[in-house]
């Protein structure tokens, strides 16, 4: 699971690192293992005071993931849709498919295995896994963002915005939760992906009382 996270938000190319964008990596990451090692632990009654502090970071958790990938995709985007395909969305979907099988295949042979723990996988790129619908949405985050790139930046913006905002605010659902997740998420994707010049630019030279105040 950490290194499909650490592959979703890795740059396709990137010369020169920049440690303040590794080290939001490395953040979001370990919060999203906090947050499924959580879930479990709530299950036997262990999570104690961590299930509120997972919870209450969920507004902070897959939103950062989400900006991070966007912020490194303006160069991927500028690319001919076979090389976004070939370098970007094959590899998402080959880790997702991998990992599905992976989890149904351990979830197929516990004792006590979920009804659906082999049929679910023959819907894996119909209806997002659970559990990795995130390497998912982000495939289909690529592949609008490829298709909008030369639309209006306050547009692509704008409509990604509304979307989240209804899908955040419970005002419209699918009924299916990492659709609904990513409906919601997609505006951070698209946010990061269109202002990533003017934040890489302005982030390195913050300082903490600037951190602060934004927090």
């Amino acid at each position: 699971m950490t290194s499909a996270l650490a592959a979703a938000t890795s740059p396709e190319v990137r010369s020169v690192r920049e440690a303040w964008i590794d080290s939001a990596r490395g953040l979001a990451i370990i919060l999203v293992v906090l947050f499924h090692a959580v879930i479990n632990l709530e299950l036997v009654g262990l999570a104690g005071p961590w299930s509120r502090l997972a919870y209450t970071l969920d507004t902070f958790r897959m939103p950062l993931f989400f900006f991070l990938s966007g912020l490194l995709a303006p160069s991927l985007l500028a690319r001919p849709l076979r090389e976004v395909l070939r370098t970007r969305c094959l590899n998402l979907i080959y880790l997702y498919v991998l990992w599905c099988l992976l989890l149904g295949t351990f979830r197929g042979l516990l004792p006590h295995p979920p009804p659906d723990a082999f049929a679910s996988l023959a819907w894996i790129l119909v209806e997002p896994n659970v559990y990795l619908w995130f390497l998912y949405s982000l495939c289909l985050f690529t592949l609008v963002g490829w298709l909008t790139r030369r639309l209006p930046a306050w547009l692509v913006v704008g409509t990604a915005l509304i979307v989240s905002a209804v899908f955040a605010a419970g005002l419209v659902a699918t009924g299916d939760v990492p659709w609904d997740k990513t409906f919601r998420y997609w505006f951070f994707f698209v946010l990061a992906s269109r202002a990533a010049p003017a934040v890489r630019s302005v982030v390195p030279r913050m300082r903490l009382a600037h951190v602060v105040g934004a927090g």
